[in-house]
């Protein structure tokens, strides 16, 4: 996981406009939550989640998907392998890698094509209950 870690740290160290971080399980986001904070000053954070009492105890505003979204992300089979998203991140709409378990295995894909992670970013706005949500702690 230590690879996986350190190049999620490369695409925060180089997001400079925007970035849209997907994740279930707040482990992730305590993970990288001094980077987050510090990236919130310098760049629009867009923090998408399942649900939303899962991320109560951290300081940042947070948007919901839909229930329709997290039943389809939380049952997919593929060829008859479990795969279940943890993180998804889509820096200034340039490069995007995505972390889930296959099976019983953890891996990354990295996309460095403008137009396909404009596609992503486009599936995510589609996918939000419309109220965005301000943990006050």
């Amino acid at each position: 996981m230590g690879g996986i870690k350190n190049r999620i740290r490369e695409i925060l160290a180089g997001a400079k406009e925007e970035l849209i971080v997907f994740s279930p399980s707040p482990e992730y986001l305590q993970e990288f939550e001094v980077e987050l904070q510090k990236m919130a000053k310098t760049c629009r954070l867009i923090l998408i989640v399942n649900e939303l009492e899962r991320f109560s105890s951290m300081p940042f505003k947070f948007r919901e998907v839909t229930k329709e979204f997290k039943d389809s992300i939380n049952n997919i089979v593929i060829d008859g392998t479990q795969y279940n998203e943890e993180l998804f991140i889509i820096a200034d709409g340039k490069e995007s890698i995505g972390v889930h378990s296959a099976g019983n295995k953890r891996e990354a894909v990295v996309i460095r094509m403008p137009i396909v992670c404009y596609m992503q970013k486009l599936i995510y706005s589609k996918v939000l209950e419309p109220s965005l949500i301000k943990n006050d702690q």
